[in-house]
């Protein structure tokens, strides 16, 4: 697949007549964008990919363009700033999609991260009325292969937000068949079983509790909510 930007199909029936107005066929309209499939960035809801296009900017490099929405239900903005993890999942998805269309992963191959520096502009992450256009220019480097499939990769991003500067980073990750995979992580490669295995969340204490200052009497913190007169 080489990008994910879809044109409305014309039909014989598009050409029809309508009353009152000239008719424009779907094929005269601008085209649709949307997200990249979400098996490509390895999510499993479409309401959680980033990504909306991708396309070969030169010899080992490439174009990513992704959409931040305005608010998130996991990486929310704080102080009127979006959260940096947006960048860093937009980052994520970008490297595992290049990694399946770009140098042919299989899709069921885990992408695993080993290190990972980024600077940014703190300013370029301010929230406003419409949606974040992002855009990475990303270029390959140190490509490792084991026979002919890429086993890592270390990509340098540089990122705009509506055009402007707003970050730069490097990833160095590797590929791994599934096979590999189940042997680094064991009964953890199974993500429903080690999420099954979970401790339950504590029960959260008053923000302003703490060991040093508890009554010694006390075999467990306060509840969050204090009942009357528990604190002066």
């Amino acid at each position: 697949m080489a990008s994910a930007t879809l044109t409305a199909p014309s039909t014989a029936a598009d050409h029809r007549p309508c009353a009152g107005r000239e008719h424009r066929s779907l094929s005269d309209l601008p085209p649709l964008t949307t997200t990249v499939p979400r098996q490509y960035v390895h999510r499993t809801a479409v309401s959680e990919v980033f990504l909306t296009d991708w396309r070969r900017a030169g010899s080992g490099a490439w174009a990513v363009s992704a959409q931040w929405p305005r608010a998130h239900s996991f990486y929310g903005p704080v102080d009127g700033l979006h959260d940096p993890m947006l960048l860093v999942e937009t980052m994520r998805q970008a490297s595992i999609l290049l990694a399946h269309v770009a140098h042919d992963v299989p899709l069921d191959h885990p992408i695993i991260w080993q290190a990972l520096r980024y600077s940014l502009r703190p300013e370029a992450l301010r929230v406003t009325g419409a949606p974040a256009e992002i855009e990475l220019h990303i270029t390959d480097h140190d490509l490792l292969h084991r026979g002919r499939r890429l086993a890592g990769a270390r990509l340098r991003y540089h990122v705009l937000r509506d055009g402007a500067e707003l970050a730069t980073a490097e990833l160095h990750f590797a590929c791994q068949t599934p096979a590999v995979y189940r042997r680094l992580r064991g009964e953890y490669s199974d993500v429903q079983r080690a999420n099954a295995r979970t401790l339950d969340l504590a029960e959260p204490v008053a923000p302003d509790w703490s060991p040093a200052t508890a009554p010694t009497t006390w075999s467990s913190p306060p509840p969050a909510t204090p009942t009357a007169g528990s604190y002066g």
